[in-house]
């Protein structure tokens, strides 16, 4: 399979994401896949579909927008943005990398847990925004 075509298949998959979707994690990660977010650092797709699954009980209506990508070899870079039905919205950017196959061996998230998650939690979020203006230029 070809990298852009893994890689359209992979974003259309994240676009359309059900909880019936829990059950095709094998359809595009490799075995021993390698999944890392702010929150969670597992492999093999068992773990992997538990950490999505976890998400559907966090949030009763997740979405997912991939909103661009690009390709080096067969490395992707995803940006992304999550929705979820509380309001939250989070930006991202994952680096995924594909086999010859087009399975995916590693799904690596980067996004900013501190101004995205957690000053959205009151008191945590108070002291998190005045040590922030202190690091501040």
């Amino acid at each position: 399979m070809s990298i852009d075509t893994a890689v359209d298949r992979y974003a259309d998959f994240f676009r359309n994401f059900s909880p019936s979707d829990l059950d095709r994690f094998h359809d595009f990660f490799a075995e021993n896949a390698h999944f890392r977010d702010p929150f969670n650092d597992v492999y093999g797709v068992a773990a992997i579909r538990k950490v999505f699954a976890h998400m559907y009980q966090q949030c009763a209506q997740p979405r997912f927008e991939v909103n661009d990508y690009a390709i080096s070899g067969q490395v992707a870079y995803l940006h992304w943005r999550f929705n979820c039905d509380e309001g939250l919205v989070i930006d991202g950017l994952s680096k995924v990398v594909f086999d010859e196959r087009g399975m995916v061996l590693e799904h690596l998230d980067y996004w900013d847990a501190v101004a995205q998650v957690y000053q959205r939690i009151p008191l945590l979020g108070s002291i998190l925004r005045i040590i922030r203006r202190k690091l501040a230029a």
